[in-house]
């Protein structure tokens, strides 16, 4: 439909390139992936600047590797961070060997917190395999400090990479997109194994087992239908929390927000349940400092997780509980792959993805099915 809208109206459209990108997301987003990219092939050529950043993902989705970590490569490029480097003779890392060396790791420009969660296990990996390398990871937001804490990597806010003296001889740095694409060409294996790195605080582990303990229930369910509405694909990803209603519904399962910008209109929603348990900003003060840092314990004492495709899915698939993840009909490139053979190495992981574009109710029956099961 969308498609044909855009095909009757494109005479309308003064910007050529404007107009292939929305073709080529309308086309994705029915699984037409090489029309997709064919059609941002187009806009590059008229000098489409955001190219990289679009055609990544679509890449990556077809199973071209080295094509689409190299667009991701070029489209998470940071440059005045690079530029600090390059001027103090530092150099990209190509696959030299690390042994006795110094990495200096980034994100990269538009890498969301989910992707940093996914690709922090390449970081992990050069870590245990070279001998004396000492990791310098420099992130901009400082609240997700927490969440990448791992013995071994020093850890530090981007803007401070000037106060630090290295020796070019012996030091490299790397985004953590370039870090995937040598790794793809040193390792036979596109994704390394997950390893758990997230961290665990016994006092707040404490804290979520007390609180939880007061309430009578024989199965919880950690619930996320939305993700940040800023994101320019959110409107495919997220759905509105009503269409959960038959499955909270279901004798004897109880549920647990795991979004905390829960709107009022969306808590007035949760009120009418007895069995529907809020979670939001006032709960997880702690959060607005610290991100995710209740959530984790929360989420590691839930029989199971339900959620979208956001940053709530990495979390959970990287904890290794049990999680259901709704998708669109033409997922993020990583969640293109199967239950029993997914990138997280996460066998309790379950996808349920919409049969057709824009298809929420039928997800919702087979969840409903699903969990009306002794499961």
């Amino acid at each position: 439909m969308a498609i044909k809208i855009l095909e009757n109206n494109e005479a309308q459209y003064k910007n050529k390139q404007e107009f292939l990108e929305l073709y080529s997301t309308a086309l994705r987003k029915i699984g037409s992936l090489k029309k997709s990219i064919d059609k941002i092939e187009v806009s590059k050529s008229l000098g489409n600047k955001n190219y990289a950043s679009i055609v990544y993902s679509l890449r990556l989705a077809e199973n071209s590797y080295n094509l689409g970590f190299k667009d991701l490569i070029s489209a998470s490029k940071r440059e005045l961070f690079e530029d600090f480097l390059n001027s103090k003779s530092i150099k990209r890392w190509q696959g030299e060997s690390l042994n006795d060396s110094k990495l200096i790791v980034y994100p990269g420009k538009g890498i969301a917190l989910g992707d940093k969660i996914f690709f922090f296990r390449y970081i992990i990996f050069l870590k245990n395999n070279y001998s004396n390398l000492k990791i310098y990871y420099f992130i901009d937001n400082m609240n997700q400090r927490h969440l990448f804490e791992t013995k071994g990597i020093y850890l530090d806010q981007s803007q401070n990479i000037k106060n630090y003296s290295f020796e070019p001889k012996k030091t490299f740095f790397s985004s953590i997109a370039n870090i995937a694409f040598v790794y793809k060409t040193m390792i036979n294996n596109v994704i390394p194994n997950h390893v758990n790195f997230l961290p665990s605080y016994k006092e707040r582990e404490n804290k979520w087992n007390i609180w939880l303990s007061n309430i009578s229930s024989n199965f919880k369910i950690g619930l996320n239908w939305k993700g940040d509405i800023k994101f320019t694909h959110d409107i495919y990803r997220s759905l509105d929390i009503r269409k959960f209603e038959p499955i909270i519904q279901i004798k004897n399962k109880f549920f647990f927000t795991l979004n905390p910008d829960i709107t009022e209109d969306e808590k007035r929603f949760c009120s009418d349940y007895d069995n529907v348990y809020i979670l939001d900003n006032k709960i997880l003060s702690d959060e607005r400092n610290n991100s995710f840092i209740d959530t984790i314990e929360v989420m590691k004492q839930m029989d199971l997780i339900i959620t979208t495709d956001t940053s709530t899915a990495h979390l959970a698939a990287a904890l290794q509980v049990r999680v259901f993840i709704i998708l669109e009909y033409s997922p993020f490139w990583y969640w293109y792959t199967n239950d029993s053979n997914n990138y997280y190495q996460n066998k309790n992981l379950k996808f349920y993805k919409q049969p057709k574009p824009g298809d929420w109710d039928k997800v919702i029956e087979k969840l409903k099915e699903d969990l009306s099961r002794d499961i």
